[in-house]
């Protein structure tokens, strides 16, 4: 599961380096640091194991929900994102991809023009 940014507002939060959580969670610095920028995910073990670090509950953890779309093609540049903080996350995506499917097919066709 990548749940990064939300680590990293937590840790943020509390006000404490990268290092502090790294050692806490006998994890390497580089480790920590790519799960935050979501290059790496997390087990549910070990978002239980970040729960009890930053003194939280795994449901606190989980209820942020961001969908990073990143778009290339000739015409277009761009990344969109959605963040919500309600525990409907599934609802959202669904959203979110049936929007990201829609312009996708908008762009198919303005590039076959």
């Amino acid at each position: 599961m990548y749940i990064g940014p939300k680590l990293r507002s937590k840790r943020e939060e509390l006000n404490w380096k990268q290092d502090r959580v790294a050692k806490a969670m006998n994890i390497p610095q580089t480790t920590l640091s790519r799960i935050e920028n979501n290059k790496l995910g997390v087990s549910e073990e070990e978002i239980q194991k970040f729960a009890m670090v930053f003194g939280t509950t795994v449901e606190e953890l989980k209820e942020s929900v961001k969908l990073n779309v990143n778009v290339h093609n000739a015409h277009f540049k761009g990344t969109g994102y959605v963040h919500t903080q309600t525990n409907h996350g599934a609802e959202v995506f669904q959203q979110a991809l049936a929007q990201f499917q829609e312009v996708s097919q908008q762009m198919m066709v303005r590039n076959e023009n």
